[in-house]
């Protein structure tokens, strides 16, 4: 398998294989990018944003995203999750808009939406 490593500006080509119990990396220029081709190919993992509509506040939208990276399976069923939600201002930047699964991956505001005066 090959990947473009996003880990660092260099966008390294790096070439990753199962060996026996392990793997075999090349082309990484540094250790970052060989943790980065393993995890992409063992369990890849995704920061994920959108916006959502919102009601009753000084924007019609918010945007949100999840507070950590989140497997590259789940994303669809976020996404689909927080569509179903209904917000209404006020939010605060930060706060938890859904909780994620098992405390991981919780969608979170990127910006304050104050209520509308």
């Amino acid at each position: 398998m090959e990947v473009t490593c996003i880990v660092c500006p260099r966008g390294c080509t790096v070439e990753i294989a199962h060996s026996g119990d392990g793997y075999t990396v090349s082309g990484n220029g540094c250790k970052r990018g060989r943790d980065y081709a393993i995890s992409e190919l063992s369990c890849p993992m995704r920061n994920f944003s959108l916006t959502l509509p919102i009601t009753g506040g000084d924007a019609d939208v918010i945007a949100v995203r999840t507070s950590s990276p989140v497997k590259r399976e789940r994303i669809a069923d976020i996404a689909a999750a927080a569509r179903s939600l209904a917000l209404s201002a006020p939010i605060k930047a930060g706060e938890i808009i859904m909780a994620g699964e098992d405390g991981e991956g919780d969608l979170i505001a990127v910006a304050t939406v104050n209520s509308r005066e």
